[in-house]
């Protein structure tokens, strides 16, 4: 999936609610499909990074 197509979804599904909208308009959208375990990159190696990076590993991601 496209970073736009993502960003358009993420969107309306944001602002579905408060604007009176529901999930039926759009139906037709395509289905974000993401893997069992994600793969995640920490960038930055000071102290919030660490931190990150530990925290997301005792949540049993693969970091």
């Amino acid at each position: 999936m496209k970073r736009r197509t993502f960003l358009q979804l993420a969107g309306a599904s944001i602002s579905a609610p408060i604007f009176g909208g529901g999930v039926e308009r759009f139906g037709d959208a395509p289905s974000i499909q993401t893997s069992p375990s994600p793969e995640i990159v920490v960038v930055g190696a000071g102290a919030f990074g660490g931190w990150t990076a530990l925290y997301l590993r005792e949540m049993g991601h693969s970091v």
